[in-house]
C-alpha cells in the first residue's frame, strides 16, 4: 500500500463536502469540470480539463484543487524527463479503490 492509498482511504471517511462551491467559485463551472473529468478517459492534468470546458489551466486546477480537497478526486503526479512535474485528476468512482 502507498501513500496515495492512504490518503484516498482516509478521505473516504471525511464528512460528505458540501454540494455549494466555496466562494468566488460558480456552480456552473464546477458542474462542467466534473463533467470533463467524467468524459476524459484516465488521469487528466489542469490544461486537459481546461481545454474541455474553454477556461484557463488556472482556472481548471483551482477547481481540481477544491475537489480533491473535498475528496471528490483521485490526483497523481507524473514525472516526465524534464520541467516540473505534472499532476493527473480523475473522478473517484464511490466505493472503488484507485486503479494502477
Amino acid at each position: 500500500m502507498e501513500q496515495g492509498d492512504v490518503d484516498e482511504l482516509l478521505g473516504a471517511l471525511r464528512a460528505a463536502p458540501s454540494s455549494a462551491p466555496p466562494k468566488g467559485m460558480s456552480t456552473e463551472t464546477l458542474d462542467q469540470v466534473i463533467g470533463a473529468l467524467r468524459d476524459l478517459d484516465g488521469g487528466v492534468a489542469a490544461a486537459e480539463v481546461g481545454n474541455a470546458i474553454g477556461a484557463s489551466r488556472v482556472t481548471a486546477r483551482r477547481y481540481l484543487e477544491h475537489l480533491a480537497d473535498s475528496g471528490r478526486v483521485v490526483r497523481r503526479v507524473r514525472y516526465g524527463s524534464r520541467g516540473r512535474p505534472e499532476i493527473l485528476t480523475r473522478w473517484r468512482e464511490c466505493g472503488r479503490l484507485p486503479t494502477r
